[in-house]
């Protein structure tokens, strides 16, 4: 069937009891005792693509930066900010910071699995009046229409055949139902006695996403995709009563958290966004313009529902209602009720629910974002830290700051001048899902031995936030992730976008190719020998493997594979965007460091500086690793450089889970620009089959048990990181 290398990994966290080396910063208003100040010069080589999206005024366009030289060329540019947080990262793993880029509030939401009932308990719900934020606070409910197996059922779902063309979810019918076949799940329904259109009929419908109404024909010979058919589309009808209900808080939080996760919104905001970029928007009543990436589709922005079509050829010209986290009166909506309150809402009939917790709870404490500054992580001692609440609590007045500056410089990285620049049509890149448990959660050992395999079909799938795979205690976070580090595969580039993607996600791109070279100027002050060295081991992992393996066994024994050399080992800093796709693979060619001598300022004919030589730069990077730390991090030190190594694993299988064999792809790529090869395309980039069946779950159908066992990641440092391609 195949098999492929998922494109990231983990480095593991520490036990839940693990402690930072949180601290007193050095401060800015004295030096410390034998502090040292300086410049550290860094030229590193890209051994892969490197990208640095630039916003033109043209939208989905980017270019690469430039600065102004000295003899008025202008000259591309990898910018200092970049460079300076891809530093702080790698220098959080390598010597023990905190997660500083971190949601401590997230929670994710789900599909919900097929299973049988439930037609009792849910009924549609037309939205009568909402809040200024869109909040419903008042909704009609539907009434009974039939029984089915011995139960109430307060809906029906009629084969869009039956009924009239081009319906719109919320739109009024006048519909007479024979008997409900008897199916598994809900009352279905193939043909009605009678329906017509009216705007003042009891009946009202809702219109749902034809996505995944579909099915695939029989496999055929060879390397050919298997076919997409259609099934039948059902549309879902209620009898509207005449009572309005209030809807609960939880049950709108619960609802709004879920539709914070749908498609439809997350393209929304890729669409304003965009458009924001485009127009360049000034601030308006002297308000302080928010970035465009920091803006998402507010209910202030959607006067009015604008129905999309229905994308099924079954749904004969049908339109729905977009599923966003606000609603407009006259949309519909699946409600559950009790003691006459809404206490739980869903967009669909097999929608969304929520997991259980938070991301806060699925780390080790001691490793969340500093927030006294007089107690901080190396990391922020050394880079600095940004904190708007008020230690001990979690709100700060608009202008409270706690955060304190960092004590290192980065300008921008500039490129040599035989560097290469390529425009490229770059694939959609999608939001990191935490809430695939599968792959983000700790569930066992190695293949997640020691717990359950599958839960059962009334309970939470295991790879759930929430799931029996919990076990009482919230399951951790596997690690800080990273990708691995190849270059490139031609012809499969998986970089580059393909026939089947939309217009609306590709974007065009220019990438500093493989071979082109920068410099970069970086200035210290006030920093320890061992700090310094930490910083040298951040720019160049390679010191840092390489002398702790001399110093510990353990660490050499642990992270070169075997039969590996040392001196065919390249360590690279990953720098700018798309890792997903392998780019920002940068390899260190030189490090030069410049002490300087503050007293020097003082006296005539002396600029202090002095450069610094390899036994001298050796001594830095000695005093880093002969520290005393504890042996977590030192562990983290030989995992870490499996991730950071160049080819630890085959890069011709690194792909996110595809949905075909990989003959599949190799056989489109050799097809000229055709609905075939646009089809080949889909089906290998569909990660649907592999998490649909990785999912740690089992139902029951008319033929029988279907099982999805929990398939799980391999951790770092298993030597075999291959998965099997789920069709």
């Amino acid at each position: 069937m195949g098999q492929f290398i998922n494109p990231y990994t983990f480095v593991p966290f520490p036990g839940r009891d693990a402690v930072l080396d949180r601290g007193e910063p050095a401060g800015h208003d004295r030096p410390v005792a034998d502090g040292w100040h300086g410049t550290i010069e860094w030229e590193f080589e890209c051994v892969s693509p490197l990208l640095v999206r630039w916003p033109t005024a043209e939208a989905r366009t980017y270019d690469v930066p430039h600065r102004p030289g000295a003899d008025g060329s202008r000259r591309p540019v990898l910018p200092g900010s970049s460079v300076h947080g891809a530093m702080r990262a790698l220098h959080e793993i390598l010597a023990g910071g905190c997660l500083r880029v971190f949601d401590p509030q997230f929670s994710p939401s789900y599909r919900d699995p097929m299973r049988e009932g439930g037609f009792d308990r849910w009924r549609l719900a037309r939205v009568e009046q909402v809040d200024n934020d869109g909040r419903p606070t008042q909704v009609r409910l539907s009434e009974p229409t039939t029984r089915v197996k011995g139960k109430l059922a307060f809906s029906a779902f009629i084969d869009a055949a039956a009924l009239p063309p081009n319906l719109t979810s919320g739109d009024r019918l006048t519909i007479s139902l024979p008997e409900a076949s008897d199916v598994m799940y809900r009352p279905e329904y193939k043909q009605v006695t009678s329906v017509r259109r009216d705007a003042d009929g009891d009946w009202v419908v809702l219109l749902t996403d034809g996505g995944t109404r579909y099915r695939k024909a029989e496999q055929s010979n060879g390397p050919r995709p298997q076919e997409r058919v259609p099934t039948a589309y059902f549309i879902a009808a209620g009898r509207l009563g005449s009572r309005t209900i209030e809807v609960t808080d939880a049950a709108w939080a619960a609802y709004r958290t879920a539709a914070l996760g749908s498609d439809d919104y997350r393209r929304a905001n890729q669409q304003l966004r965009q458009s924001l970029r485009a127009a360049e928007e000034e601030p308006r009543d002297g308000a302080e313009q928010a970035h465009p990436g920091a803006r998402e589709l507010a209910f202030a922005d959607y006067p009015a529902v604008r129905p999309i079509p229905v994308e099924h050829e079954n749904a004969r010209g049908g339109s729905r209602h977009p599923v966003y986290p606000f609603l407009h009166p006259g949309q519909v909506v699946w409600a559950r009720v009790e003691n006459e309150t809404v206490v739980e809402l869903k967009a669909s009939w097999f929608w969304r629910h929520s997991g259980e917790g938070t991301s806060a709870d699925r780390v080790p404490p001691g490793l969340l974002p500093c927030r006294e500054p007089d107690a901080l992580c190396p990391s922020c001692r050394m880079f600095g830290s940004a904190e708007a609440l008020e230690p001990g609590t979690e709100q700060a007045g608009p202008a409270a700051q706690f955060s304190y500056r960092g004590h290192v410089r980065v300008q921008d990285a500039i490129a040599a001048e035989d560097a290469r620049i390529e425009q490229v049509r770059l694939a959609p890149m999608g939001a990191p899902r935490p809430g695939a448990g599968q792959f983000y959660l700790r569930t066992g050992g190695p293949g997640g031995k020691g717990r359950p395999q599958m839960a059962g079909e009334h309970e939470r799938p295991l790879r759930e936030w929430g799931s029996g795979a919990d076990d009482g205690q919230a399951r951790m976070f596997r690690g800080r992730k990273m990708y691995w580090r190849t270059t490139d595969t031609p012809p499969r580039q998986r970089f580059k976008a393909r026939s089947h993607h939309s217009e609306e996600l590709v974007s065009s791109v220019k990438v500093f190719t493989a071979g082109s070279r920068f410099a970069v100027r970086l200035t210290v002050e006030n920093l320890t020998a061992a700090q310094v060295g930490a910083l040298v081991c951040t720019l160049d992992p390679a010191r840092l493997f390489h002398r702790a393996r001399a110093k510990d066994s353990t660490v050499a024994a642990q992270s070169r594979p075997e039969g590996l050399d040392a001196a065919d080992e390249t360590f690279v800093v990953p720098l700018g965007g798309g890792k997903p796709f392998g780019f920002g693979s940068c390899a260190t060619r030189a490090i030069r460091l410049h002490r300087l001598d503050p007293a020097a300022r003082y006296r005539h004919g002396d600029d202090g500086h002095r450069l610094l030589g390899d036994d001298e730069t050796d001594a830095l990077v000695d005093a880093f690793v002969g520290g005393d730390h504890p042996e977590w991090l030192r562990r983290q030190w030989s995992v870490a450089s499996r991730a950071l190594r160049l080819g630890h694993v085959d890069g011709s299988l690194v792909w996110y889970p595809p949905g075909a064999d990989w003959r599949v792809l190799e056989g489109a790529l050799a097809l000229p620009d055709s609905d075939e090869r646009q089809e080949a395309e889909r089906n290998f980039d569909s990660p649907f089959a592999f998490f649909q069946n990785s999912v740690g779950w089992q139902r029951v159908t008319k033929k029988g048990v279907l099982a999805f066992p929990l398939t799980e990641l391999p951790t770092i440092t298993e030597a075999d990181q291959r998965l099997e391609i789920e069709k």
